[in-house]
């Protein structure tokens, strides 16, 4: 059976150019914190991914601290400008979007434990933060804010311009997920006390990420035993990683000017099957301000999207579909790859207003520079069918 990878999101897969610039830097024998020759030769390859990525970033190299993922770093940031803000001046008022990747609402929630009193900024039904409610929420202890730059469940691009000048003007750092931004969106990080970003979403390894940290921000390390990463990263660096980082930067930054036109081609040819092969879906999340690469649907039967024709259908189960999906060999996904396992309905859903049953019905599709237009066209037509098997399927049991 032939396999289509339609799940770029959860990971993209690996560029050429990475992997030879990893293998390159393997050579290097060295510990980059040796003051030795071959110790020097591997601190030369972090300085060099370092510097690279920076200049991508548009940002000074020692505003760059790699860590080993976006987990990490947006762990990092929110817990260490918040603990910060509270020793240096008895802040404690955390707030976070209610859209968040998990690893940034775990990290409010363990604050919270602390003794911060955490506020989540409510969305909107179109799937983006609510800028009144942030400008509300804001206040003079407030530590720090944290807002995605796109959402990684709808592919929603979040307003984080208009919020950091919001921020600004009450003097509070805003913290930027640009995961799933970047390579998709031009990188723009003025008025972000920090931004997080990982290999793997762009072409790139796992295990290897970075956190922005602006020379004005102030923040805490969270690990310790050694003066990494500009002190903020304990352990011992891996310049291998961080070159495989820098090569699959510079492709993903190539291809999102280069490929653009393709990838919208690829959303409107699949939404398109989509339209033809099957009924009772509807678009999640506003596609004025969503990214091409991210389709988030749902199978509830609300008749509300291009898919209307079985209005008042039975709804999907978004997990039952994506299985039936691999069984026909599409890797898809329902959500975040992160909350893999769980029966929740996606939090993220609820936040813009499905109940339940409609967040449950859910499917996610997302696809890049490698997908193929044939493997996308499939797709939505395996969609059709195995959506309307298990209606019927549904149906039965009743």
């Amino acid at each position: 059976m032939i396999r289509t990878y339609l799940d770029y999101n959860a990971s993209t897969p690996v560029c050429a150019e990475a992997l030879a610039a990893f293998a390159e830097a393997a050579k290097v024998v060295g510990n980059a914190s040796s003051v030795h020759l071959d110790g020097q030769s591997a601190r030369h390859r972090m300085d060099d991914a370092r510097q690279g990525l920076a200049s991508i970033f548009q940002v000074h190299p020692q505003e760059v601290i790699f860590t080993s993922g976006a987990t990490e770093a947006n762990n990092l940031a929110v817990k260490g400008i918040a603990r910060h803000a509270r020793s240096s001046a008895d802040k404690c008022h955390v707030l976070v979007s209610a859209i968040e990747h998990p690893s940034v609402l775990d990290a409010a929630a363990a604050l919270k434990v602390e003794g911060f009193e955490v506020q989540t900024i409510p969305a909107n039904a179109d799937g983006r933060t609510d800028l009144d409610a942030l400008k509300k929420l804001l206040r003079p202890d407030t530590a720090v804010a944290a807002l995605m730059r796109v959402n990684n469940e709808t592919g929603v691009i979040q307003p984080t311009e208009e919020a950091s000048a919001l921020c600004a003007e009450r003097g509070v750092p805003l913290h930027v997920d640009w995961v799933q931004a970047f390579g998709k969106l031009p990188v723009s990080l003025a008025g972000c006390a920090s931004a997080s970003f990982t290999a793997h979403k762009a072409y790139g390894p796992k295990g290897i990420g970075a956190l922005y940290v602006a020379r004005k921000t102030r923040l805490l390390a969270l690990t310790h035993g050694g003066p990494q990463e500009n002190n903020l990263r304990a352990g011992t660096e891996s310049p291998e990683l961080a070159a495989a980082f820098c090569a699959a930067a510079r492709v993903a930054e190539r291809l999102r000017v280069e490929g653009a036109a393709k990838i919208r081609e690829l959303r409107s040819l699949f939404l398109k099957e989509l339209e033809a092969a099957a009924t009772g879906w509807a678009l999640n999340g506003d596609p004025a301000w969503t990214v091409p690469q991210t389709v988030s649907l749902r199978f509830d039967g609300s008749g509300s999207g291009p898919g209307s024709g079985a209005a008042g259908a039975a709804p999907v189960d978004g997990t039952a579909l994506v299985r039936a999906l691999d069984l026909a060999g599409f890797s898809v996904s329902s959500g975040s790859a992160c909350a893999a396992g769980s029966v929740e309905p996606s939090h993220v859903l609820e936040a813009m207003g499905l109940g339940p049953e409609a967040a449950s019905a859910s499917l996610r599709v997302s696809f890049g520079h490698w997908t193929e237009a044939a493997g996308l066209a499939a797709c939505a037509r395996a969609i059709g069918r195995e959506a309307a098997r298990l209606r019927a399927a549904g149906a039965g049991r009743s």
